[in-house]
């Protein structure tokens, strides 16, 4: 099978490998379709370390063929989405990710996908959807408060999009010098956030010296969220300051499914969409959506 593996620190490869077997409690699934986002991107850029010959890739959506010892029998040929986030393990990073033809995966890690939804219309907008509850989250922990997003990356995109009319004040601050985020009508802060205080700040970004610098903008009493990878960065390390730090979760997909058309719509234009491998390994755009199989 064809999967993109992390050789090295920053080197992603495309490589032709054994089909993984099933372990007791996991199950064997074919991959439809993934995406490449904010963490993909960052394991690219060597902002995160991940073990040689790890496969990549956090969001997806699969359909279960083989199911192991002590997994019930009737999940067989259901659709689901992968939590990137189970039993405190991270796909992608701390167990192989979904970036390939077919994945063994606990099945604990995977939310079965209402049958309605499983259309080729709803195929090119599902790997996402993950991303899409954090943007929710994002949005419910800053509800009438200032919010300071940093980064402008896919996830600070999306929860920049949700938050932007729930949060009394937005700003974001960026290390690109062409942010997407100021179509949103988001303002951007100056990198000395001089004179600026945050309720809220949501790090989405792995760059150290701008976190260290947009954390002193927070508010004595605020709230710090934390992208859940920020903690797998190899920079990041938190000032010595007291203040609640909350690491944002990943909502179910029911949470997910009911803003989906509206979010995938606006973000549509920043998705490269393609079923190549290449092709997403390599696009510029912020995120990519890689489709394997039709219905």
């Amino acid at each position: 099978m064809k999967a993109i593996m992390a050789m090295g620190c920053g080197s992603l490869e495309i490589h032709d490998i054994a089909i993984p077997k099933v372990q007791k409690q996991w199950v064997l699934a074919k991959v439809y379709a993934f995406s490449l986002g904010s963490v993909e991107r960052a394991i690219q850029r060597c902002k995160i370390l991940v073990p040689y010959g790890r496969i990549i890739g956090s969001e997806g959506i699969l359909k279960i063929f083989e199911v192991g010892i002590e997994v019930e029998h009737n999940i067989r040929g259901r659709l689901c989405i992968v939590n990137p986030l189970c039993k405190e393990k991270f796909l992608g990073i701390d167990l192989d990710g979904v970036a390939a033809e077919y994945v063994a995966i606990p099945k604990q890690c995977l939310e079965l996908l209402p049958k309605e939804y499983e259309t080729n219309e709803y195929l090119e907008k599902l790997p996402i959807l993950k991303t899409i509850t954090l943007g929710l989250f994002v949005a419910k922990e800053s509800k009438d408060q200032s919010l300071l997003i940093v980064g402008s990356g896919f996830s600070a995109y999306t929860a920049a999009y949700i938050a932007k009319e729930k949060s009394t004040d937005i700003a974001f601050i960026s290390s690109s010098p062409r942010s997407q985020m100021s179509e949103l009508g988001i303002r951007s802060t100056s990198k000395s956030l001089k004179y600026e205080n945050f309720d809220v700040i949501y790090i989405s970004s792995f760059d150290k010296e701008l976190v260290n610098r947009a954390i002193k903008s927070l508010k004595k009493d605020g709230k710090l969220i934390l992208h859940p990878a920020i903690p797998y960065s190899i920079e990041f390390r938190l000032p010595p300051r007291d203040f609640k730090i909350v690491i944002a979760k990943y909502g179910r997909v029911s949470e997910g499914l009911n803003i989906l058309n509206e979010v995938y719509s606006r973000l549509r234009k920043h998705i490269h969409l393609s079923n190549s491998f290449e092709e997403a390994l390599y696009s510029r755009s912020l995120a990519s959506i890689v489709i394997l199989r039709s219905f």
